[in-house]
């Protein structure tokens, strides 16, 4: 489930395998998208919450301007979670996710739960609770 490599926004590599074995929270975002923007406080506070508890990955992708996404994590405020470069579309493609806002929840032992959004912080943490740990 978690075997993908990619580049973070900030150009690092990043190995999906690096979370194996643990609770993960993916976050499939597009920098235009007015509810993932109104969800990215939620997803940011849900991150804080749980702390090392859980693994918070966002995905940027469904757009190509870099910049566009470094100001959406600026203006959200998740940039405290792990946050990917995904113009290319290849996550988005790896995990099938077809559209925008949409969360994989992945339990330690690799089995997924799909969400789409939008979520607040309420709703995301029950599905957190029921399907991450």
């Amino acid at each position: 489930m978690l075997r993908f490599q990619g580049a973070k926004l900030d150009g690092t590599a990043f190995d999906g395998k690096s979370l194996a074995g643990r609770p993960v929270v993916l976050w499939f975002w597009a920098p235009w998208c007015p509810k993932c923007q109104a969800e990215g406080p939620a997803v940011a506070k849900a991150a804080q919450k749980y702390g090392d508890k859980v693994a918070f990955v966002g995905v940027a992708g469904l757009d190509k301007d870099k910049a566009a996404m470094e100001r959406f994590v600026s203006r959200t405020g998740t940039s405290g979670i792990v946050q990917l470069d995904d113009r290319t579309g290849a996550l988005y493609k790896h995990f099938k996710v077809t559209s925008q806002s949409s969360y994989l929840i992945v339990n330690p032992e690799g089995g997924s739960h799909s969400a789409v959004g939008p979520l607040d912080e309420a709703k995301l943490s029950s599905l957190i609770d029921k399907h991450a740990l």
